[in-house]
């Protein structure tokens, strides 16, 4: 019997034997793969040439100099987390890891930002290269990629459409601009009420005129009559609800604004007995008008009305 199992032993021995070594063989296949592909990238960096124009795409105006030749010819994160080789710079590989700033041009840095120049914007650098014209200029999608057809006048290949947004944005210039003149009238006028209420009428007193005025819409079947600080009326089929009454300055918790918000609207009709509700969202302009109403909430309604009392 001993005779038997001493061949049988020396069997498993030899195959367990076989299998460690093969482990440790594919082990350092890995690592030594892994070497190879970090030497590679290092010697590659080592005689890339790269153009300022490389270096510098999605690299605000202000910020170009940090991306420039200079006498070390190296790159500091702008956290300073990190140094680099200046030709190392938007080549496909992430070296900020904390903040993304030597691949603003390419989308390797989760966290980078890619700069649009004509519409003076971030946005995130994983939208870059990904198909979708994102700045009007196209500039976003260098390597022209093309997704599948599906009618979308934003996919690349990219179009300039910066004269249509330049010409929006001069509109808005001038508006603000011509606005603000306007608005010295709405300032004249509430001085009285600086620093009274709480700031109800705003800083300096701006909004204090619009207290003074009420202003009409109409939707579908239903009329609005809304008096800003005081009350807002929806009326249909001869009944009446008060939507809003008095007002208070608030934080639209998604873009940041500052609204007029005016509880003490009526109950009925409203989920769980809650009170009506109307929020104002001031824009500037140069007349004061009832741009549009949503309720996007049951029981309530947000209005945006410009005025010049907004630039």
């Amino acid at each position: 019997m001993r005779r038997l199992m001493f061949p049988q032993r020396k069997f498993y021995r030899y195959f367990f034997s076989v299998v460690i070594l093969l482990g440790i063989c594919a082990l350092l296949q890995i690592v030594s793969i892994n070497f190879l592909n970090f030497s590679n990238r290092n010697s590659q960096s080592l005689y890339r040439k790269t153009s300022v124009a490389e270096r510098t795409r999605g690299v605000r105006e202000e910020e170009r100099h940090f991306y420039i030749l200079n006498n070390e010819n190296t790159f500091r994160c702008r956290d300073g987390s990190n140094v680099i080789r200046l030709n190392q710079v938007n080549d496909d590989y992430c070296d900020c890891q904390q903040d993304g700033s030597d691949e603003p041009g390419t989308e390797a840095c989760p966290n980078g930002r890619f700069f649009c120049l004509p519409e003076d914007m971030y946005m995130p650098s994983s939208r870059v290269n990904d198909g979708i014209c994102d700045c009007c200029d196209g500039s976003d999608e260098w390597r022209a990629k093309v997704l599948s057809p599906m009618g979308n006048a934003r996919d690349a290949p990219c179009t300039d459409t910066c004269r249509e947004i330049q010409d929006v944005l001069e509109k808005k210039r001038r508006v603000k601009r011509d606005g603000q003149r306007a608005k010295e009238e709405y300032l004249e006028a509430g001085k009285p009420y600086i620093g009274l209420n709480d700031g109800l009428y705003g800083r300096q007193g701006e909004f204090y005129l619009l207290s003074q005025e009420c202003f009409y819409y109409k939707k579908e079947k239903l009329r609005y009559t809304l008096c800003p600080f005081k009350e807002n009326m929806q009326e249909s089929g001869g009944n009446s609800f008060l939507i809003g009454a008095g007002g208070r300055w608030s934080t639209d918790p998604r873009t940041g604004e500052n609204i007029l918000v005016m509880n003490g609207g009526e109950r009925s009709r409203c989920p769980q007995g809650k009170k009506r509700q109307t929020r104002i969202k001031f824009v500037c302009g140069l007349k004061n008008e009832i741009l549009s109403l949503s309720e996007n909430e049951l029981c309530i309604y947000t209005f945006q009305l410009s005025t010049p009392a907004a630039c």
